[in-house]
């Protein structure tokens, strides 16, 4: 698996100037019009969310982590992600939501396997008014 993160954890993606498409993860050529050498764009958080699904009957692998929600946020520059959203209370996750990623375990196939990593996402906090 190959890993789309640097320098820390922030995520980067791809632009091409040629017919301003944009790619997340970060793509060596432009799939629409086939330029090369695309310019390495920073994704920024947070990320809004657009649109969510809680996960009642998981596939097999995922049965323990039922319920779960997946989500597709919006990351500028037009880019939208379908993720997991986790640390989250079912109760008050609302559309338009704002959201950070996290590079977070996806799954472990049994004691002696690789560790699966990928992006999942979580509620931004803010902070109250007047705490610093």
């Amino acid at each position: 698996m190959r890993i789309w993160r640097e320098n820390g954890y922030h995520f980067f993606g791809s632009y091409c100037s040629k017919c301003q498409k944009t790619y997340f993860p970060k793509r060596e050529y432009c799939l629409q019009c086939g330029e090369n050498g695309l310019e390495k764009i920073k994704i920024h958080n947070p990320g809004k969310l657009i649109s969510f699904s809680v996960v009642r009957n998981a596939p097999a692998g995922f049965e323990g982590q039922a319920p779960y929600v997946v989500g597709i946020v919006e990351l500028a520059p037009k880019i939208r992600v379908s993720a997991q959203i986790i640390n989250v209370d079912l109760k008050k996750l609302k559309i338009g939501q704002k959201l950070i990623s996290v590079f977070r375990r996806i799954s472990v196939a049994d004691e002696e396997s690789v560790i699966s990593y990928g992006l999942k996402f979580q509620p931004a906090f803010q902070r109250k008014k007047g705490s610093k």
